[in-house]
């Protein structure tokens, strides 16, 4: 059984490096799903530059809450072990910031 596995294995694996090499192994263009962001590019080892399709993070980035100028995890205490903010060097993430501005007063 596992010969039969890694025989079909050698054979897959011949089979696209004979299509990489006539040049059509690459893939399709398709179209974009949600979440994905448009073209990057990347540089191949010839120099030229290989068109690739980078994935959207599904996390929120550069998010700056309660005044901070920075992302919470941009600064580790190694005397208290936990993540904080790196503007203010605060451990608790509800807190606001004490660098912030005022927020001004609405009517």
């Amino acid at each position: 059984e596992q010969k039969q596995a890694y025989d079909e294995f050698k054979r897959r694996k011949a089979l696209l490096k004979e299509e990489k090499s006539e040049g059509g192994g690459g893939e399709e263009p398709r179209e974009l799903q949600e979440g994905e962001e448009d073209v990057a590019t990347a540089s191949a080892a010839s120099g030229s530059a290989l068109p690739r399709t980078l994935a959207k993070s599904i996390y929120k980035e550069d998010i700056h809450p309660n005044g901070h100028e920075s992302v919470w995890g941009s600064w580790y205490s190694t005397d208290e072990k936990r993540w904080g903010f790196s503007c203010c060097k605060k451990l608790q993430q509800k807190e606001r910031c004490p660098l912030a501005p005022e927020a001004p007063v609405l009517p």
